[in-house]
C-alpha cells in the first residue's frame, strides 16, 4: 500500500508540473506548442502615385484561441522584384480554434520607386490588383474630408484631424482640432462641427478656436441649424443655432432619418413601443411643435431591417432599405409614391437623381419620372450635393448622375477606400496616403499632397 501511494504521489506530482509548465510556456518559450510559420496572403491598401510607398495588410483568426500568431512582417526588395511576407504561426491539428479576425497592417516606404519590378509575396498571381475587389474593408480607412471656404479637414478614426488650405499647404495642428473629434461637416464660413464624445463642438478653422459645445451626437443640419440626438435611446431632437450653439427647442421624437425641408422636418424613425415598427413624424422647423406622429407601414412582413435611411431632394423626403419598399413623402408627410419592389437603402442625392446602396450595386433614381436610371457593380462611390465620385483602380471618375457616364477621369494611385469634399468648384480627393485637388470641372489636377509626412 505504501509503494502504491508513492507511485501516485508521483504521478500527481508530474501532472503539476505539467501544467505549471502549460500556464507559464511564455517563460520557455514556443517550445510546448507544436506548430508552424508560414506566409500569409495580404493584400495592397494603398500606393501612391511616385511608386515608392506602399500600405499592406494581413487578415487572419484564431488569436483568442492562440491557435495562430503574427510573427511579422518581411520585405526584401531587389533590383528585379519587392518580396513582402506577412509571417503566420499556426498551430499543427489545431481544435477549438475561435473565428475572431485580426488585421496586421504595414507601410513600406521603398529605397526607389517600384517602377517595372514586380511586386510579390501576396499569394496572388497578381499583388498590384484591383484592392476593391479584394480588399479587407478599408483597414487603410481614408477617412473623411470636410471642405470649407479655406481649408480641407481629413478625419481618420482615432486620429486628430489633419488639415491643408486649399493651396496645399499643410496646416500646422491646431489646438482646437487636438480634440476627439470625429463625423465633421461643414456649415459656414470655415467652421466645422463635429462629434466629439457624447457632445457636438464648433471649430472655427480660420481663427483656431472652438465656438460652442452641445451636449448630444449630430443627425442633421440646413443653413441655420444644428439637430442633435439625445437620450439614452436618442429618443430626442435638439435644434442647436448654428451660429451661436443656443439650444431651441426639443421634441420628444425618436432621433433617426431626419430630414430638415424648409420649414418643416421630416423624420422617418423608429416605433420605441413597437418591435421592429416606424413612424413618420413632420416638426415645426421654427418652433418644434410635433405637427403629426403616424406609423409606418415598411412594407415587409420583417420589420426589424426595415426603413434604414432617408434624403432629402427637391422638396420631398425618399425613404427606403435592403427589406423595405421605397417611399416617397411630400414636405408635408403625405406619402406620394411606393414602389413595393424596393430598390435598396438610399445614400444621397444629387441634381434630382437619388442614389441607392445595395450589396456591390449602386442605383440611379429619377425622381420625376420615378423609375431606376442606372446602376453599376462597383459600390465604392462618393455622393455629394452637386457631384457623384467613382473609385477605379488606381483612379477616380466623376460621373453624370443621368445616365453614369464618366465626365473625366484622374489617377490617384492605388487605394482601397476614398471620400472627396467639394469647394467653389474643386473636388478635394483624399486616399489612404495622399490627398489630390482636383478641377470638378475639367478632372486638371491642380495639386497633391501626402497626408502624412
Amino acid at each position: 500500500m505504501r509503494r502504491t501511494a508513492v507511485i501516485l504521489g508521483v504521478g500527481a506530482g508530474l501532472l503539476i508540473v505539467a501544467f505549471v509548465l502549460w500556464q507559464n510556456r511564455s517563460l520557455f518559450g514556443d517550445q510546448f506548442d507544436i506548430g508552424d510559420v508560414r506566409a500569409n496572403e495580404w493584400v495592397v491598401e494603398g500606393f501612391d502615385q511616385d511608386g515608392q510607398t506602399l500600405v499592406v495588410s494581413t487578415f487572419f483568426g484564431g488569436v483568442a484561441s492562440d491557435c495562430t500568431r503574427f510573427q511579422g512582417w518581411e520585405v526584401d526588395e531587389r533590383e528585379d522584384a519587392v518580396e513582402i511576407e506577412a509571417l503566420i504561426w499556426e498551430r499543427r491539428s489545431p481544435s477549438s480554434c475561435t473565428d475572431d479576425g485580426a488585421v496586421e497592417q504595414l507601410t513600406v516606404n521603398l529605397e526607389a520607386p517600384l517602377g517595372d519590378r514586380a511586386l510579390v509575396g501576396c499569394g496572388q498571381d497578381e499583388c498590384l490588383q484591383a484592392p476593391d475587389a479584394q480588399s479587407f474593408g478599408g483597414v487603410a480607412d481614408a477617412g473623411e474630408a470636410v471642405a470649407t471656404e479655406n481649408f480641407v479637414v481629413i478625419q481618420r478614426s482615432g486620429e486628430s484631424p489633419v488639415v491643408f488650405n486649399n493651396a496645399g499647404d499643410r496646416v500646422d495642428e491646431l489646438e482646437s482640432t487636438q480634440l476627439n473629434l470625429r463625423r465633421g461637416q461643414a456649415v459656414f464660413g470655415d467652421v466645422v462641427v463635429f462629434d466629439s464624445d457624447g457632445e457636438v463642438v464648433a471649430v472655427d478653422l480660420s481663427s483656431d478656436e472652438i465656438l460652442w459645445r452641445a451636449r448630444g451626437f449630430r443627425s442633421a443640419a440646413d443653413d441655420e441649424s444644428i439637430y442633435l440626438c439625445r437620450g439614452a435611446d436618442s429618443n430626442s431632437i435638439v435644434s442647436i443655432d448654428a451660429q451661436t450653439g443656443e439650444e431651441q427647442w426639443t421634441a420628444d421624437v425618436p432621433c433617426t432619418g431626419l430630414v430638415p425641408q424648409g420649414e418643416q422636418l421630416t423624420v422617418v424613425t423608429f416605433d420605441p413601443n413597437v418591435d421592429g415598427g416606424h413612424q413618420l413624424a413632420q416638426i415645426d422647423a421654427e418652433t418644434g411643435e410635433v405637427l403629426s406622429l403616424e406609423p409606418l407601414d415598411d412594407g415587409t412582413d420583417d420589420q426589424v431591417t426595415g426603413l434604414d435611411d432617408a434624403v432629402g431632394v427637391d422638396g420631398l423626403t425618399v425613404t427606403g432599405g435592403a427589406q423595405a419598399n421605397l417611399i416617397i413623402f411630400d414636405a408635408e408627410g403625405s406619402e406620394v409614391f411606393r414602389d413595393d419592389n424596393g430598390i435598396g437603402t438610399p445614400i444621397g442625392a444629387t441634381d434630382g437623381v437619388v442614389f441607392f446602396g445595395r450589396p456591390n450595386n449602386l442605383i440611379a433614381f429619377d425622381l420625376q419620372e420615378r423609375q431606376e436610371l442606372w446602376r453599376s457593380q462597383n459600390g465604392s462611390v462618393v455622393v455629394g450635393d452637386e457631384s457623384i465620385w467613382q473609385l477605379t483602380p488606381g483612379a477616380v471618375s466623376r460621373l453624370d448622375p443621368a445616365d453614369g457616364n464618366t465626365l473625366w477621369t484622374a489617377d490617384i494611385g492605388v487605394t482601397s477606400s476614398f471620400d472627396v469634399g467639394e469647394q467653389e468648384g474643386v473636388a478635394f480627393v483624399v486616399t489612404s496616403l495622399e490627398i489630390f485637388a482636383i478641377d470638378n470641372a475639367s478632372g486638371e489636377a491642380l495639386w497633391s499632397q501626402p497626408i502624412d509626412g
